[in-house]
């Protein structure tokens, strides 16, 4: 199928110790006419590792973040150093989310530390997990994000 016609074109999966990601594109949303109502997203996923069992994880835990096609942009302004993205509601009153990428220093040097979090106090939500990336799994994930783009925002060919 060409990747216009998916809803989830695939996931990138990325599976470790004390949690695991996966990565999911969702297209744009357009009217009948072809007009765009939504642009897509990046559709990150984290869950926690099930304690005491091996490469088991709990998806009813994860934290959800839709990495648009700005939060793409603030990513890679400085893709050695990439900016935290934060996403808080308008209204400031529901659920805040946080996303970084950490660079690794001296002997980690080249790999990455992925870190989100969701806070909701009027829920007493406090969700925080972090996923190493090894150098080419934070290559391939930009290779995702950057050559999705094009999808995003509708410019399909």
């Amino acid at each position: 199928k060409k990747m216009s016609n998916l809803k989830y074109s695939g996931v990138f999966p990325v599976y470790k110790k004390k949690a695991a990601a996966q990565f999911t594109i969702i297209k744009i949303k357009t009217d009948d006419s072809g007009k765009i109502l939504k642009e897509g997203s990046i559709l990150l996923e984290v869950a926690p590792a099930v304690p005491n069992k091996d490469k088991a994880y709990d998806w009813t835990q994860k934290i959800s973040f839709a990495i648009s096609r700005a939060d793409i942009v603030n990513l890679f302004d400085n893709p050695r150093a990439p900016k935290r993205l934060m996403h808080v509601p308008p209204s400031n009153s529901g659920t805040t989310k946080a996303l970084e990428f950490v660079p690794g220093e001296g002997r980690y040097l080249g790999t990455y530390m992925m870190k989100i979090g969701e806070n909701n106090k009027q829920q007493n939500v406090n969700k925080y997990y972090t996923v190493p990336l090894s150098a080419g799994e934070y290559y391939c994930m930009q290779s995702l994000m950057m050559g999705t783009l094009r999808y995003l925002i509708g410019w399909q060919f």
